[in-house]
C-alpha cells in the first residue's frame, strides 16, 4: 500500500457495493443561505446542466454560473475569473439583508 493510513481499494469498493443510495435533494430546501453553483461549459465538466438545474429546483436560493471555455478545472484557462466570482459571491453573502435576518453564511458548489 502506497500510503499506510489509506484504506485498501478492495475495502472501498466493498463498502460502495454494499451501500444504498440516499437522496438528499428534498433536504436542500432546508438551507436558507445563498448557494452559488459554478460549472464549466466544456464536455469535461462533471456537473452537467441538468444536474445544476436540479439544484435550483430544490434550492431556489441558488444560482448557476457557467464558465465558458472551462471544464472540470474551473480555474483554467482564467484563474482571475474564478477567484473574482468567488470573491464577489462571498462579499455579497456578507452584506446585511434585512429580509433574511436568519441567514448565516453561504454555500459554493463547484463542478
Amino acid at each position: 500500500m502506497k500510503y499506510p493510513d489509506e484504506m485498501p481499494m478492495k475495502a472501498v469498493l466493498g463498502i460502495q457495493y454494499e451501500s444504498e443510495p440516499v437522496s438528499l435533494w428534498e433536504r436542500l430546501s432546508e438551507l436558507s443561505c445563498p448557494i452559488l453553483i459554478i460549472r464549466g461549459s466544456k464536455p469535461s465538466s462533471l456537473l452537467k446542466p441538468e444536474m445544476a438545474d436540479k439544484y435550483v429546483q430544490y434550492a431556489p436560493q441558488s444560482r448557476i454560473l457557467v464558465f465558458e471555455n472551462s471544464g472540470h478545472r474551473l480555474w483554467h484557462p482564467n484563474f482571475n475569473r474564478f477567484t473574482t466570482a468567488l470573491k464577489f459571491f462571498i462579499e455579497e453573502c456578507n452584506l446585511p439583508h434585512s429580509s433574511d435576518a436568519d441567514q448565516t453564511g453561504c454555500m459554493i458548489l463547484l463542478d
